[in-house]
């Protein structure tokens, strides 16, 4: 099964939104989230009709100060937990409470994020795509590796 999200808008027209938004919202330093949907549909778990319109939500956030921090220092302390959102099918939730309680788990023992770990293999970070920048390369996992996963944006490039 193959499921492909096109960019629904032109990236020059995102780029003006996102600088419009960056305006409005007066921000020196942070960033614009930016997701892209299947569209508005029914909550039936099935994919909508093909043509459904693709929904872009985007906003900022400010993060003061951290344009002048040097890369260095933008390394980060981790912390590997197993992935069991998919082992705790009684929890009915979006899958957003177990990565929160990682996240926290990995806060409360000094470490900025966690990882999570499933067969062996990192999965993700819990608010964040895991890979690895060494030199001037950026790690991440092989397409063979990320089959019958879930996987961030970053992992696809």
């Amino acid at each position: 099964m193959t499921a492909v999200t096109c960019l629904p808008t032109p990236l020059d027209e995102v780029r003006r939104i996102q600088l419009n938004l960056i305006k409005k919202n007066a921000i020196t330093d942070g960033l614009v989230y930016v997701q892209v949907t299947r569209g508005i549909a029914e909550r039936d778990f099935a994919f909508p009709p093909e043509g459904t319109n693709q929904s872009v939500v985007m906003f900022t956030q400010s993060k003061p100060g951290i344009a002048d921090i040097p890369i260095e220092q933008l390394a980060f302390k981790v912390k590997t937990l197993p992935d069991l959102r998919w082992a705790r099918r009684d929890i009915k939730t979006v899958q957003l409470l177990y990565p929160s309680l990682a996240k926290m788990e990995a806060k409360g023992e000094g470490c900025d994020d966690a990882w999570l770990v499933a067969d062996g293999l990192v999965a993700e970070g819990t608010s964040n795509n895991a890979y690895i920048v060494k030199g001037d390369c950026i790690i991440t996992r092989n397409r063979i590796e990320r089959q019958n996963r879930v996987f961030g944006i970053l992992a696809a490039v």
